[in-house]
């Protein structure tokens, strides 16, 4: 059963009535609770639910107020919670702080699947934690961190975790700073990995000399055919040229 409260301005106090629904209820597989202007006290009293909720796999808080107060929260849930599987927290105010408490949460969490943390200011600092977590992780397959203020440094990090990671297929770093050193540290993961196991990958950036780290890769492989199939590339005459914008995209 899936259950939508998107843009009710359910606010904190709507919050709290669902979380104490959510410890006693046996049913609900999805709830979408986006748009509500739901702050830290309505997230912590959801966190407390996830504590001891046995059915929910999907909840879906995007567009709300919460920062690292109930990031962490949150974080806490999901280190005793073994059955949410996708966890939407976009456009939050969940910062680096509650960035890292979520990568601490990822080290032992073995349920969660998707994490989408995109528009969240997470920056470097958390990128970097996020990335030390997916060393170690091994059920997330989906992580989205898009317009995050995730530069050089956080970028190098998680193409180090990229090198070891075994389970993730599809990782967006859309609308970050990426630059051509952190786009030839992506590049390098991806021979490393080999494209993450031949999964799918959504990867871009705004500079183009980024991408061309990535196309280069691409056109050197003994692959390209299996490759151009896999990520739908845009373009083979523009990959030569090295001028596309965006050289992966989700299949």
């Amino acid at each position: 059963m899936m259950r939508t409260r998107s843009n009710n301005n359910i606010s904190d106090t709507g919050g709290e009535a669902l979380a104490e629904a959510l410890k006693v209820n046996n049913t609900l597989a999805k709830l979408n609770l986006g748009w509500n202007r739901i702050s830290d006290r309505g997230g912590e009293a959801l966190a407390e639910a996830l504590k001891v909720n046995k059915t929910l796999t999907q909840l879906d808080l995007y567009g709300n107020q919460i920062s690292e107060r109930g990031g962490g929260a949150l974080a806490a849930a999901l280190e005793v919670n073994n059955t949410l599987t996708k966890l939407n927290l976009v456009w939050n105010q969940i910062s680096d702080r509650g960035g890292g408490a979520l990568a601490k949460a990822l080290k032992v969490n073995n349920a969660l699947t998707r994490l989408d943390l995109s528009n969240n200011d997470i920056s470097d600092r958390g990128g970097e934690a996020l990335a030390e977590a997916l060393k170690v992780n091994n059920t997330l397959t989906k992580l989205h961190l898009g317009w995050n203020r995730i530069s050089e440094r956080g970028v190098e990090a998680v193409a180090e975790a990229l090198k070891v990671n075994k389970t993730l297929t599809q990782l967006d770093l859309y609308g970050n700073q990426i630059s051509e050193r952190g786009g030839g540290a992506l590049a390098e993961a991806l021979k490393a990995q080999y494209l993450l196991s031949g999964s799918s990958i959504i990867w871009s950036s705004s500079k183009r000399y980024a991408d061309a780290n990535i196309a280069r890769f691409l056109i050197t492989t003994t692959c390209l055919p299996k490759l151009m199939r896999l990520f739908r590339i845009l373009d083979p005459a523009a990959v030569n040229a090295f001028s596309i914008s965006d050289v992966i995209i989700s299949t």
